[in-house]
């Protein structure tokens, strides 16, 4: 996630970037303003835990020494 400078010289996601719970995650960078849908982290908790994604967490791919953490 690329994160958005504002006109005071802050990031809007800067403080979220290294949370490592995914529902504190979505809920935060819905509140910031990522979305207009009010039940955006609902619906993508939702999503992972229907498909299980935290499992993917963590996980060195071994893709070129890609490691992946969310």
């Amino acid at each position: 996630m690329r994160d958005a400078k504002l006109s005071n010289n802050e990031y809007k996601y800067r403080d979220v970037l290294g949370t490592t719970d995914p529902e504190s995650l979505i809920y935060q960078v819905r509140t910031r303003g990522y979305c207009t849908d009010p039940t955006y982290d609902k619906s993508i908790m939702s999503h992972i835990q229907k498909w299980d994604l935290t499992k993917y967490d963590n996980i060195n791919d071994n893709f070129n020494g890609i490691y992946i953490q969310i």
